[in-house]
């Protein structure tokens, strides 16, 4: 695709559109770069899910009338960094 900004009108979902926006390549993809990258995102997951395994779960099941949300709580830096 050439750079630009591209609109679209989703033929499925009733009026859903969006934009797209392609940037132009500045060089090519370091192979080295991009597997370096991989370990470090690999590595920022792991360190996350050890991070969970060592939280206790709850010690009761919520209620159908509490909120989801309140059930399972997230911290603000899970969220932000996904």
């Amino acid at each position: 695709m050439k750079p630009g900004v591209y609109h679209y009108l989703c033929t499925v979902h009733q009026g859903m559109r969006g934009t797209v926006r392609v940037l132009a390549r500045a060089h090519p993809a370091n192979p080295v770069a991009v597997a370096r990258h991989g370990a470090n995102q690999l590595a920022a997951v792991l360190r996350e899910l050890k991070g969970l395994d060592k939280q206790t779960p709850p010690t009761r099941r919520p209620s159908l009338s509490e909120p989801a949300l309140e059930a399972a709580p997230r911290s603000r830096r899970s969220i932000q960094a996904r």
